[in-house]
């Protein structure tokens, strides 16, 4: 790729402010036990144990055992929630203040111990890596454009010195392999430190990406650069977040048992980034609940979160950000008649497009119902993978994943804009990404069962 193609910038309500806000720890943590995509399956700890902060409380074998790690101390309970470990904390006065073993060995296995290794990502696969395998190179971008996603820049903010020493332990950790920085293609003093700080270690690459969504995701930079999927080879990615949770678990022996969470979207009644200990209880970062359809939660940004299971109680290990959005209600009244001053379109069809750029509201049905393709191209020209996505569709509505596979499906990041600007308002997102894991299967098929 020569530069970045398509992308779509979306301006929507609901925007949280730059501060963080440190939570004080509640009296009781519900732990997930599932995240998006691992499962702590092997449960370490009896039912009422009294653990240390850090100490492990579960594995997730299918992850290469990261830890589910203890964020204060506390006393477990195992079957007080369904899919959750909960740990009723002591006042903070009374916190036990001793810490488990420290972590010794090799530095993966060091990351591995106080949760920090499962920020890191194999590019291709979008799983946590091989601790086992040295990378061909590592990509970390600053840029989330995502609304509403945690932003670099909010991280960096408040510890630019830790994050270039982090990325000097990211690079030691894979054997002093060619890192690439994405960060964005405009001035302000971060970036200025950030480039200056390339100038001086010639094993940093720097990326200049336009703050254009979705411009700074990891696969999309590393097929800028030029690195290729490769089993044998895989490419680390991760963003700031996983920078400064190496920092703190190689320099301070910290785990990372705490995440920055971001509450935003249109339903948000207080748009803000929030510290919070895993296992944070949902209840008390959300809104009380008005009627049973009234608000949609995702658990991530607008784009690509999912909807946050009904069951889940805490904050999970992998959550970067809560989106409210409102429920479709209603249908518009004559609403194709409208001229539309307070639409946004990428058609640039509404009178919206005469006025300045605005944030708008957003609702589950934004604002459309479902109908065939029209066959607008709006779709391909904001692919910033540059596929058809609307010719993609009419094949795995045929029923005909070859011939996707042929029109290179496998390039999608599924950064959801095709879904976003789509007139149809057609799931496009949703199509591909259960069309690539059918792919996926086919290509390696579950192993036998020995009778």
């Amino acid at each position: 790729m020569n530069g970045f193609r398509g992308g779509y910038n979306v301006r929507l309500d609901g925007r949280p402010s730059r501060g963080v806000d440190v939570l004080a720890a509640p009296e009781r943590l519900y732990l997930p036990l599932r995240s998006q995509t691992v499962a702590f399956t092997n449960v370490t700890v009896a039912d009422h144990q009294v653990v240390l902060a850090g100490e492990t409380l579960a594995t997730a074998p299918g992850s290469f055992d990261i830890p589910l790690l203890a964020p204060l101390p506390g006393t477990v309970h195992l079957n007080a929630t369904d899919g959750h470990i909960v740990l009723d904390t002591p006042p903070e006065d009374a916190m036990c203040r001793a810490r488990p073993p420290e972590a010794t060995g090799p530095m993966q296995d060091q990351l591995v111990a106080r949760g920090a290794w499962e920020f890191l990502r194999d590019i291709h696969t979008g799983r946590v890596p091989s601790p086992l395998r040295t990378p061909q190179a590592a990509v970390v971008s600053t840029v989330q454009l995502e609304p509403f996603q945690t932003r670099g820049d909010v991280l960096l903010a408040r510890d630019v010195p830790a994050f270039i020493r982090g990325l000097g332990l990211l690079h030691a950790l894979m054997g002093e392999k060619p890192l690439f920085l994405a960060i964005p293609n405009a001035e302000s003093e971060i970036t200025e430190l950030l480039q200056t700080t390339a100038r001086e270690h010639p094993w940093i690459t720097i990326v200049h990406v336009p703050l254009r969504y979705p411009a700074g995701d990891l696969r999309l930079l590393a097929r800028r650069v030029g690195l290729r999927c490769d089993a044998a080879l895989p490419v680390w990615g991760t963003g700031v977040a996983g920078v400064l949770a190496v920092d703190a678990a190689l320099t301070h022996g910290k785990a990372a048992t705490t995440r920055v969470v971001t509450l935003g979207g249109p339903g948000a009644p207080q748009p803000r980034h929030v510290e919070v200990h895993l296992g944070y209880p949902l209840e008390k970062l959300l809104p009380p609940a008005t009627g049973p359809t009234t608000l949609r939660v995702l658990n991530g940004g607008a784009l690509t979160g999912a909807q946050l299971d009904p069951g889940q109680c805490g904050i999970d290990n992998q959550c970067a950000g809560l989106t409210m959005v409102k429920e479709h209600e209603s249908r518009e009244f004559f609403g194709f008649l409208r001229a539309g001053s307070d639409r946004p379109s990428a058609s640039r069809c509404f009178l919206s497009t005469l006025r300045r750029p605005t944030r708008h509201a957003l609702t589950t049905a934004l604002r459309g119902e479902h109908r065939a393709c029209v066959a607008c191209g709006h779709c391909e020209s904001r692919c910033p993978a540059g596929i058809m996505p609307s010719l993609l569709h009419k094949c795995l509505w045929a029923g005909d994943e070859r011939e996707a596979e042929r029109l290179r499906l496998d390039l999608c990041v599924e950064c959801g804009l095709c879904t976003y600007v789509c007139p149809a308002k057609i799931n496009l997102q949703k199509q591909f990404g259960d069309a690539k894991e059918n792919i996926r299967s086919r290509q390696c098929p579950a192993p036998r069962q020995i009778q």
